[in-house]
């Protein structure tokens, strides 16, 4: 023979690694047929013949003999025909020799060969398997109630690669049981619009055989839409403090007197509905603060809601939830001062009148350096006054708040303990007192360096 042309249902698939590879040509001679790959590989099929048979077709309408039968790898197919209408596999051939049977010998573990109803299919290579994905769901809220619609998308990809694709199949899986949506047996995948209520589920199955062995590709991809209804933002206080000498970092003197006001608002409802009257706050404004007073002070607000619709019946259940403010605490504190008097000691009352000692309130004694308190705060500090006449010198703190000082460096070195007295305790304050009267002219000036 010279030449052998496959028309009819002859599949030949190539998935090589390379270029190259995917070029397959073929030639005939009297041993058989010669495969010729991209990169010049070659492999023969041989085939063999006897006389006999049935009527094959060289050419339309012609007449022959026909193929019996097909052996690949061992395993005999048989192959139908009839004369004078054509055949399965037609020809062109010395009608002389006469072809009977095609026997494909396979060596190659990069080549498949299969033989199926009237397809005979050869493999080069090895497939690409399916890579499907199933993307998040694309304009999913799940900031809302659970009866509150929502339109998005379910997208999924099925890039099949080299297999054949037998289906791919988009399932809803939200409570019991599946759900076909949709069901494709081509293309590469799916886009679905869906509005629904509350959370939701959905599964992507992908069904594919490989052209090698037939071997089954099977996958599912699971999805979820979880609602997560945030809360309505807390209520907010704006806060005006008036007190003696300030409430900077929320600190407030003992013994200042004053008044704290403030406002609460409430905050963004975030799709949930405000109960009305429900705004409050933990005490009232304004809140006065006096001499006496030593407890902290906080202040928080809160607000109730519910969830929106006609009686919140945009969730199943309704729902009801409320919110607080963060607490804002203004402490009490007891700083550090200096000053001077002719008192050879004070009480614990005295020291709680800011205004006879502070010269910022009015007072004659000296400073009180507000928000100095602890030992952290009064190592290294530097305190300076100024007075007139035979005064004590007082340096004051408060006793619980910081550890007893070491030094007291100024113009003559560490004159503690030399020229201050030891400590004593005045209610919850430490009180270091010159040991004489200091004299000054008018308007001198000291100063001094604290060690801890």
């Amino acid at each position: 023979m010279s030449q052998i042309r496959f028309l009819d249902n002859t599949t030949v698939g190539s998935f090589g690694s390379t270029a190259a590879n995917a070029v397959i040509t073929a030639s005939a001679n009297d041993k058989g047929i010669l495969f010729t790959k991209g990169n010049n590989e070659q492999f023969l099929v041989p085939i063999t013949g006897s006389g006999g048979g049935t009527n094959v077709i060289a050419n339309p309408g012609g007449t022959g003999s026909a193929l019996e039968t097909i052996s690949i790898n061992g395993t005999v197919f048989e192959v139908s025909g009839s004369g004078g209408g054509g055949s399965d596999i037609t020809f062109q051939s010395d009608p002389a020799q006469i072809i009977q049977d095609i026997d494909v010998q396979n060596f190659d573990p990069n080549v498949a060969v299969s033989f199926t109803g009237n397809k005979l299919k050869f493999v080069f290579g090895t497939p690409t398997a399916p890579t499907p994905s199933f993307s998040p769901l694309s304009g999913f809220n799940q900031n809302r109630f659970n009866k509150v619609f929502d339109t998005y998308n379910l997208i999924g990809t099925f890039s099949i690669g080299g297999y054949d694709l037998i289906s791919a199949s988009m399932f809803e899986t939200t409570g019991v049981g599946n759900i076909l949506i949709q069901n494709v047996g081509s293309g590469n995948g799916f886009n679905i619009s869906q509005t629904t209520t509350g959370s939701v589920s959905y599964q992507m199955q992908i069904t594919a055989s490989s052209p090698m062995d037939g071997t089954i590709y099977s996958q599912s991809f699971d999805q979820n839409g979880d609602l997560s209804k945030s809360p309505p933002s807390i209520p907010t206080i704006a806060y005006t403090p008036n007190v003696q000498l300030g409430a900077a970092s929320n600190e407030i003197e003992l013994g200042a007197t004053g008044s704290i006001t403030f406002l609460e608002s409430a905050g963004a409802a975030n799709g949930w509905a405000f109960v009305p009257g429900t705004l409050t706050t933990n005490v009232s404004s304004p809140i006065t603060v006096t001499e006496s007073d030593t407890s902290a002070i906080s202040i928080s607000a809160s607000a109730a809601y519910s969830s929106s619709g006609v009686d919140g019946s945009d969730n199943d259940p309704a729902e009801t939830t409320s919110v607080t403010s963060a607490t804002k605490t203004y402490s009490r504190i007891r700083s550090l001062r200096f000053g001077t008097s002719t008192k050879t000691s004070f009480t614990e009352s005295e020291l709680l009148d800011l205004e006879s000692w502070d010269t910022t309130l009015g007072g004659s004694a000296g400073n009180l350096y507000k928000g100095i308190h602890s030992t952290s705060d009064i190592n290294n500090y530097a305190i300076s006054t100024t007075w007139s006449g035979n005064m004590y010198f007082y340096i004051v703190y408060g006793f619980s708040d910081a550890n007893p000082l070491t030094e007291a460096v100024g113009a003559l070195g560490n004159e503690l303990p030399g020229v201050f007295d030891s400590p004593i305790q005045v209610g919850q304050y430490r009180v270091y007192r010159s040991k004489a009267l200091k004299p000054g002219g008018t308007g001198t000036t000291i100063n001094y360096t604290l060690k801890i």
